[in-house]
Parts: structure tokens; C-alpha cells; sequence
């Protein structure tokens, strides 16, 4: 069982943007994937998403029998925002003390949402995130500051909450303005004894996963990497 949480600065998106993913991993992998849509900003504010996906992953493994697939053998995975709602539906299923989860992929995930919007910065021109956007994004969903340092909001900042994480497979883009943030999330997680597997793919931005003029270089590595990291755990 796989379950999927798409981006969208927690403001945009849907679950369609990520067929290409699942479709691979429902193929390749030969696992049941849920694609999960959930409530976005401004009609919710942090942590009313988080929640959602991880009522999400809670019903996924309670339903397990009545389904159809294997409850204990669960996966999840998340691009930027849905990065960080994956991170985050982790966060709470330990506070919880469950359900478990085997591994996940995060693919240029948001990891510090307490970083001033001045510190999106790249060395391209006009970077796909930018301040602006962070601005926002912080103002929409996370409108209280003293929120943005919690480590549901913001796992970089956590550490037994880092302690706690199945291997990851982390996916990151040379040009991506969260991409510092990134680097240091991966940093911790290794200093903490976490299973990283980790790949910065070149000449690419924060939205390679969906643009549709990523070199096909890319698209052949993100899948290897992908589906023989869900294999070995699921």
C-alpha cells in the first residue's frame, strides 16, 4: 500500500498533477496507491491539512483487511508541500504510536517553512519558488509565526521526530530555491541515524517533477531511484 501527497505551496494543486507518478509506481512497484487530495489554504489553516493525510494514512492501515491490501506494509510519498505533509502525517502517526510506515520518497520537499521568504533564493533568474510565493504560503496557511517552528510545520527543526523516520529517498533539483533547507534536512536525518538515500539531479528547478521540458535523463533516473527504493521496503 502507497499513498501519494501532491504540492502546491499548500495552496494550489490537485492529485492529477502526480499521475505520472503513481501510475509508476502502481505499475513498476505493484502496489495499491491512494493519490490523496486534501483541504487547502486559504479555506484551512496549519495543521488542519496535515491532519487530513494523516487521518489518511490512520484509515489506510485500519481499513486494510476490509480493502484488500496489506495494512502493515505501507508507503508514502509527497512532492515540495506534499513533502512536508508527508513528513508531516509521519510526525503525527509517532505521536500517535501509529500506524507504522515502511519508507518514504520526498521530492524537493518543503522542509522549513519558518525560513524568511528572503531566504528563497537560487542562482537562476526567476526560480520557480520564490519569495512572493513563500510570503503567501506563510500568510495563507501558516499565519501564526510562533506555528511555523513546530517540527510538523517544519521537520527540520525536529530531532527525535527525525529519530523516528523510515528511510527516505529524497529527491532534490540544483536550481530549487529549497534547496539549502534541503541539503541540511538530508545532513540531520544521516546525523541522526536515519536511512538516506539521497540525489540532486542537475540543470533542473523545484518543478522538474512537473514540467514537462525535464531531460529525459532525469525522468529515466527519478524512476530507477523510485521504484527500487519502494521495492525494497514494500
Amino acid at each position: 500500500m502507497h499513498i501519494n501527497f501532491h504540492g502546491g505551496a499548500f495552496l494550489i494543486g490537485a492529485p492529477q498533477q502526480d499521475e505520472h507518478v503513481v501510475r509508476l509506481i502502481a505499475a513498476e512497484v505493484g502496489s495499491v496507491v491512494i493519490n490523496v487530495d486534501y483541504s487547502r489554504a486559504p479555506k484551512v489553516r496549519f495543521p488542519h491539512a496535515h491532519e487530513e493525510c494523516f487521518d489518511v494514512l490512520r484509515w489506510a492501515a485500519a481499513a486494510a483487511a476490509e480493502q484488500g491490501w496489506d495494512g502493515e506494509r505501507i508507503t508514502i510519498s509527497g512532492g515540495s508541500a506534499g513533502g512536508n505533509l508527508a513528513l508531516g502525517a509521519l510526525e503525527l502517526a509517532r505521536r500517535a504510536g501509529g500506524p507504522a510506515v515502511c519508507a518514504a520518497v520526498l521530492v524537493v520537499p518543503a522542509v522549513d517553512v519558518s525560513a524568511p521568504p528572503s531566504a528563497y533564493v537560487s542562482d537562476i533568474p526567476n526560480p520557480f519558488v520564490g519569495p512572493s510565493l513563500v510570503r503567501t504560503m506563510q500568510a495563507a496557511y501558516f499565519p501564526d509565526e510562533a506555528q511555523r517552528s513546530d517540527p510538523l510545520a517544519s521537520p527540520l527543526l525536529g530531532n527525535e521526530e527525525i529519530d523516528a523516520l523510515p528511510p527516505l529517498l529524497i529527491m532534490t533539483a540544483e536550481h530549487d530555491s529549497l534547496r539549502k533547507q534541503q541539503d541540511r534536512f538530508i545532513d540531520k536525518a544521516l546525523l541522526h541515524g536515519v536511512a538516506v538515500t539521497f540525489e540532486c539531479f542537475p540543470g533542473v528547478d523545484h518543478d522538474f517533477n512537473l514540467n514537462e521540458k525535464t531531460p529525459a535523463a532525469v525522468w529515466d533516473e527519478f524512476k530507477v531511484l523510485v521504484t527500487r527504493h519502494l521495492r525494497s521496503h514494500l
